[in-house]
């Protein structure tokens, strides 16, 4: 009896699963990191340039305000030295004025001694009296003082040569003007503020670095350097708007 052939179909091992779609969908995420990745580092590239323009302006404003403060300082020192010469000036006037007021009082004294008994002589004692008080007060108008020219208490005119300095100090326009103190106090600031600056930029460098890693590095670490680059620039301008728009020192 002649066999049927078999008919039945042999089958191989069925085929592999086809992992297209998922290759693709990882091929999508990664092209969208580097993508992602490569904005953020032309960002930070960006604000980095912007920042270290910014420092060197500030280096340069910090400069010139060192500059303008020992300008002012050897303004006011030169006028202070101005002034005391006028104030020594007082005091050698001073000396000859007491000298002559004091002969004065002698003559006086003299005169009134003698008056009763000779006077002629008081008269003339008197005469000469007057003649000192008129030299006296030919030297007045050379004085800086407020007060006269008139003995005090001890035989002395009273003058204060602190007071007056101190006086023509506050009344002389230059001086008043002249503020090295401030300006040292706002050179100091912007030093801190160029300082800052630079810490601002370094901090940008560092986290342009870790993100370049993430962009050419290996899969796995890829996410810490973007992690670490990410946070370094989040950092770095938010340090930017609290010393640019806030005036705060940072000191990175």
């Amino acid at each position: 009896m002649a066999q049927r052939p078999d008919t039945t179909t042999t089958h191989g091992p069925p085929p592999p699963a086809s992992h297209a779609p998922r290759s693709k969908a990882s091929s999508g995420t990664a092209d969208a990191f580097t993508n992602a990745v490569a904005v953020l580092i032309a960002v930070v590239s960006i604000v980095s340039a912007i920042v270290a323009w910014r420092a060197s302006l500030a280096q340069n404003d910090a400069q010139g305000l060192d500059v303008r403060a020992i300008q002012e300082l050897a303004q006011v020192q030169q006028a202070r030295q101005g002034l005391q010469a006028l104030v020594d000036q007082d005091r050698r006037f001073l000396a000859r004025a007491q000298e002559h007021l004091l002969t004065a009082k002698q003559l006086r004294a003299e005169a009134d001694a003698i008056r009763g008994t000779d006077a002629t002589r008081a008269d003339q004692l008197d005469q000469q009296a007057q003649d000192e008080d008129a030299l006296a007060r030919v030297l007045g108008p050379f004085f800086l003082a407020a007060s006269g020219i008139v003995l005090g208490e001890n035989d002395l005119i009273g003058y204060d040569p602190v007071y007056v300095q101190r006086n023509l100090e506050q009344n002389n326009e230059m001086m008043r003007e002249l503020r090295p103190e401030e300006t040292r106090a706002s050179a100091a600031t912007a030093h801190a503020r160029a300082l800052d600056l630079v810490g601002i930029a370094l901090l940008l460098v560092v986290s342009l670095f870790f993100l370049t890693l993430a962009e050419v590095g290996r899969q796995r670490p890829r996410g810490w350097f973007a992690a670490a680059g990410g946070v370094g620039a989040i950092v770095g301008l938010a340090a930017l708007v609290a010393v640019e728009v806030f005036g705060v020192t940072v000191r990175l």
